[in-house]
């Protein structure tokens, strides 16, 4: 279906991001994308992996997600560095997750506090409180 005459402005907006183009950040190609070719990642935004250096570019005219002590997920929204690279002990998923949780716990109990951290191995957990 072509739309020839848009009587709902809102949706006008929708449409002008179905596709756009955006600059690598590592390697400087211009990708043509829209929403399906995005994933969340770091922070709940939006990225897309550039085909050229297989690397990941945020992409900030589509709407990411809040990221909240419900869906927390490590690695998936945080900023890390490849564990092959360490030769330190290497600290679990799992473990990390439990820790960020129990940051933001932290956070509910002690209403003064705007942060805390702990840290293992590899791997230091910081959770800042932002009232933005």
């Amino acid at each position: 279906m072509k739309v020839l005459k848009n009587n709902y402005p809102e949706t006008l907006e929708k449409q002008a991001l179905e596709n756009i183009e955006v600059e690598c950040e590592n390697c400087g190609s211009i990708l043509s994308v829209n929403n399906k070719d995005t994933h969340i990642g770091w922070l709940g935004m939006k990225y897309v992996t550039c085909p050229c250096c297989n690397k990941d570019t945020s992409v900030e005219e589509f709407e990411g997600i809040t990221v909240t002590a419900k869906n927390v997920n490590f690695p998936t929204y945080f900023l890390y560095t490849d564990k092959e690279q360490r030769s330190v002990v290497h600290v679990e998923d799992d473990r990390i997750n439990k820790c960020i949780k129990e940051g933001i716990e932290y956070f509910r109990l002690n209403k003064d506090e705007y942060y805390w951290f702990v840290q293992s191995g590899d791997t230091i957990v910081i959770v800042f409180r932002y009232e933005g």
